[in-house]
């Protein structure tokens, strides 16, 4: 008699947990501060919902869990974001090694624009994400992979308080092996861009010589093309 009611117990657990509503991914998104989740349907296992980031729309994600994750130790789920501006699919897993993201699809230079207008920046040409892979422990991005392909085109941006404007070539960011990025031209071999994000919470870029040669805006000077000519630092988290 115990043990038949143990199995109906934990029979009965399995059931709801298995219709575990969708608004319980909704508390699970927003528990990182810079996301939310709206209008979510079906549950926590299968559903879909309107993502917002620092309030600015991503479009509609959908989720499926991965079963063979559990087996695992890990919890993990197909994910698609589809939307006007974004058209990705990739997976998110969470286990004792942190949280893995991997993505790919393309994203529209109007989602990322949004983000750039802060630094008055404007951009054309869209981006190509390829296997980009992320692993966060402890809230930091370990360790990455997978490039992003930018299609190129113009580009106005503010430098010394004066507008200026030019042309550039498509580029590949090619990422990691930690959280870090170098940006070059298709085709080419000198880097255009260097960017990584700091354990202090900093994310930095730096500009060579050879972009600002680019932009008809040369570094003085007899630094060679692939050296750093300009950094910036920003505070991300």
């Amino acid at each position: 008699m115990r043990s038949k009611l143990i199995i109906g117990f934990l029979v009965f657990l399995a059931l709801l947990i298995s219709q575990a509503p969708a608004g319980i991914a909704r508390w699970l998104v927003a528990q990182s501060g810079q996301a939310s989740l709206l209008n979510a349907t079906g549950t926590l296992w299968s559903g879909q919902g309107d993502l917002l980031i620092a309030q600015q729309s991503m479009g509609r994600i959908s989720w499926d869990l991965q079963g063979v994750t559990i087996l695992q130790g890990k919890l993990g789920y197909h994910v698609a974001l589809t939307g006007p501006d974004q058209d990705l699919t990739g997976s998110v897993q969470s286990g004792f090694s942190g949280i893995n993201l991997q993505v790919s699809g393309l994203v529209r230079n109007v989602a990322v624009n949004r983000w750039l207008e802060t630094y008055n920046i404007l951009l054309s040409g869209d981006f190509t994400l390829q296997e980009v892979a992320v692993n966060i422990r402890d809230g930091f991005p370990e360790r990455t992979s997978g490039s992003v392909h930018w299609a190129g085109g113009a580009v106005t941006y503010q430098l010394a308080g004066k507008i200026s404007s030019g042309i550039l070539p498509e580029m590949t960011a090619l990422l990691g092996p930690g959280p870090e990025a170098t940006v070059l031209p298709v085709g080419g071999q000198t880097p255009l861009l260097q960017a990584e994000i700091q354990h202090n919470g900093f994310a930095k870029v730096g500009v060579t010589k050879a972009l600002t040669k680019m932009l008809d805006t040369p570094w003085p000077g007899a630094d060679p093309d692939h050296a750093v000519v300009l950094e910036v630092e920003e505070q991300v988290f």
